[in-house]
This record gives C-alpha cells, sequence and structure tokens, in this order.
C-alpha cells in the first residue's frame, strides 16, 4: 500500500488553529488578572468599611446570649419530651447581620418540637442576630 500525504493546504489550517488556540488563551488569561475597581486603577487606600475585614467570610451564627443556640430553650423541649433530634435551616442574613427569611428543612423523625422552636427562634419577628458574609473586604446580603 502507498502512503498518500495530506495537502499543503491541511499544514496551514493547523497552524492558524493552533495559533489561535493559543491567542485566545493569552487573552482569556489578560482578562482574568485584570483589575477589578470601576476605573481600572488599583486604590491606594482601602475603602473605610474595609479596613478590618477579612476577604472573604461566611454568614457566622456568632457567639454569646444573643447567639442562635443560646436562645433556644432546651429545658422546654426536655419538658415537652423532645429527645436528640436534627433539623436543618436556612435563611437570608442581610449586610447589617439582620434575618430577612428563614425556612426549615430535613428533620430527623420525632423532631417536631425541635423544628417548632427553631422556627420560633429563627424568624424575623424574634429579630435575631448573625454575624454577616464578607467578600471583597465589604459586608454582603447572603443565605445561610
Amino acid at each position: 500500500m502507498k502512503k498518500r500525504r495530506a495537502p499543503l493546504a491541511y499544514l496551514a489550517m493547523r497552524v492558524f488553529a493552533f495559533s489561535l488556540i493559543a491567542l485566545l488563551s493569552v487573552v482569556d488569561l489578560a482578562w482574568s488578572q485584570g483589575s477589578a475597581t470601576p476605573s481600572g486603577q488599583a486604590s491606594a487606600a482601602p475603602s473605610a468599611p474595609a479596613a478590618g475585614l477579612p476577604m472573604f467570610r461566611p454568614v457566622l451564627i456568632g457567639q454569646g446570649p444573643s447567639a442562635l443556640i443560646n436562645r433556644i430553650d432546651e429545658q422546654e423541649l426536655v419538658r415537652k419530651g423532645q429527645k436528640d433530634a436534627l433539623v436543618m435551616f436556612l435563611c437570608a442574613v442581610k449586610k447589617d447581620g439582620e434575618v430577612e427569611w428563614s425556612a426549615t428543612y430535613g428533620g430527623t423523625p420525632d423532631s417536631d418540637f425541635l423544628k417548632q422552636e427553631l422556627q420560633k427562634r429563627i424568624s424575623p419577628a424574634s429579630n435575631p442576630k448573625f454575624i454577616p458574609a464578607v467578600h471583597d473586604h465589604h459586608l454582603v446580603d447572603a443565605i445561610y
């Protein structure tokens, strides 16, 4: 059998395709390295709210007497007959740490009393406070 050689035009197309892919990769890298500031120039001094905040931080439940875990009345739950249980929840936390809305889901069997207590303590009407999330040294709204 005789081997056929590829026409010279295929070589030019392959070189063009490789060059195009390389160029697009370099342009994509350049765009990803760009500045996030609107003016395109990095600011010399951080803004006032950015002074003591980390780069990133998720919403935190908090600590102390106002923390969610410390607001749940364990004695009342034991009196009602609540045993070991688990209830998951989610909530929208605003920049100031207030809860905008909340929901519970996925409780273990016999977790009804805990679910009711959690709904009562996490509802916006009971004014729960969280430590808000941080993105790029600024407080942001987030889902917990």
